[in-house]
């Protein structure tokens, strides 16, 4: 058949909405496995070898290959008022839009319908980095119902060939079935769709079911602030981060004073890594009157990461003018003037958040760094010590007992120099360039047990 003709076929099967399901997947063959059955909505024949099971629900399955990234994911999920009369195209690239997010530059590749166990379904290729990793998505997404079944397979770029055998055996034979009831109750009041998006949530444990019927309560009334604030929690809850944004810019677009949820829009902004749609949120809410210290630590620490230096510092200014007893506030500013080399401005600001927190340990890491490079060894070592003694991330200790033989190294202390270094060096440290560089270590480098450290 023709690549024009298997088109035209599949949208004369997308036109006909009785297409019948298959009623059980077709029998595995040797060296498979069925996952989902008669406790899930779904069914499917998977090759079992290498292949392990991260989490399930009725509604969704979570496989990984070995303990490699990549992922097959089987989801059905409950659709948003009007999605039933959606196109599948829009619904489908909506749906891999979840995964899209952590992807910066993500562009689909290849898009078309397709047969999802039978099904018309729709076929998206997405492909991204992760970091600096090149990721690869494809996944197919058919309607049955009130749900949309998806099959996903996702993982970096170098072993997603290796999964995509599994994926297509998976939608091949993937078989389906909605619960008696599972459509949203005809005409029913915002008080009836709650109680049953209550139930979906906390008995069904289905939260994008929860999800979709509070959105539809919110329709029918749209300025009930507390079925807002549910649908909100729906929305975090079964991880439909995209609806989490569009539901608060429609809650902002009636109530632009709630600084919470400014707050909150960032943040899950920045997570999709939609840095300038961050920025702006951020903006938005430092822009109106009454706005508090959270939104400008926010927005410093922004700043801070892109080396911002300026705006970074009127952020944090901005911060401790609103919250004076805010220790998180004074340390951004204290780390906004250290970056910006003004070391006495940085002092002031980072002991004032040691003064308000002490048991703080990475304010005390970052006093000592100050201390550093003001040539005050001393004080240095004083507040390294004093971070170590507290609960900090285990790289930040490893330099900070780098740090701490350096002070040691230039206040002539030779032997507690060297025993800070050893430490360091059974902690992870492995920076070798700068132990062979580092004028700091000076005083100690032609000893023999600084040679030999250095050999080990």
């Amino acid at each position: 058949m023709s690549a024009t003709a298997r088109l035209l076929l599949l949208a004369a099967l997308a036109g006909c909405a009785t297409a019948s399901p298959r009623a059980q997947p077709m029998a595995p063959d040797p060296g498979e496995a069925i996952v989902g059955g008669p406790e899930t909505l779904f069914s499917a024949a998977l090759p079992q070898e290498g292949w392990k099971e991260l989490g399930h629900s009725s509604h969704g399955l979570k496989l990984q290959l070995a303990a490699m990234p990549l992922f097959l994911e089987i989801e059905a999920r409950y659709l948003e008022p009007g999605d039933q009369s959606a196109p599948l195209a829009r619904l489908s690239r909506e749906a891999i839009e979840r995964f899209r997010g952590s992807l910066g530059d993500g562009r689909v590749v290849e898009e078309g319908p397709c047969l999802l166990g039978g099904r018309p379904a729709w076929r998206v290729e997405v492909m991204g980095k992760a970091g600096d990793i090149p990721v690869a998505i494809v996944e197919e997404s058919a309607v049955v119902g009130a749900r949309l079944f998806v099959v996903h397979l996702s993982g970096s770029e170098q072993l997603f060939a290796r999964g995509l055998a599994a994926f297509h055996r998976v939608a091949d034979t993937l078989s389906v079935k909605a619960p008696p009831g599972d459509a949203p109750p005809p005409g029913a009041s915002a008080a009836a769709l709650a109680k049953a998006a209550a139930q979906a949530i906390d008995v069904e444990r289905d939260p994008a079911k929860g999800a979709a019927l509070y959105a539809r309560a919110c329709l029918a009334r749209p300025d009930d602030q507390k079925l807002r604030d549910r649908l909100l929690e729906a929305d975090l809850g079964a991880g439909l981060f995209p609806q989490a944004v569009s539901d608060l810019r429609a809650e902002l677009s009636r109530t632009p004073d709630r600084f919470d949820r400014w707050e909150l829009l960032g943040t899950l902004e920045l997570q999709a890594g939609h840095l300038d749609l961050a920025f702006d949120a951020w903006r938005s809410a430092a822009a109106r009157p009454g706005c508090p210290a959270d939104v400008f630590k926010s927005l410093g620490a922004l700043f801070l990461a892109q080396q911002r230096l300026p705006e970074a510092r009127a952020a944090f200014e901005q911060a401790v003018a609103r919250a004076p007893r805010d220790a998180a506030a004074f340390a951004g500013l204290g780390e906004a003037y250290l970056k910006s080399r003004d070391f006495a401005r940085a002092e002031r600001a980072e002991a004032r958040a040691a003064e308000l927190d002490p048991a703080e340990g990475e304010i005390h890491a970052v006093l000592s760094e100050i201390y550093g490079e003001l040539n005050r060894y001393s004080d240095a070592a004083r507040e390294c010590m004093q971070a170590l003694q507290r609960d900090i991330p285990k790289p930040l200790s490893a330099t900070l007992e780098y740090n701490l033989a350096c002070y040691q190294a230039r206040m002539g202390h030779e032997r507690e120099s060297l025993w800070w270094l050893r430490q360091a060096l059974e902690a992870g440290f492995d920076d070798l360039e700068l132990l062979r560089s580092d004028p700091d270590l000076e005083p100690i480098r032609r000893t023999d047990a600084f040679k030999e450290l250095f050999t080990r």
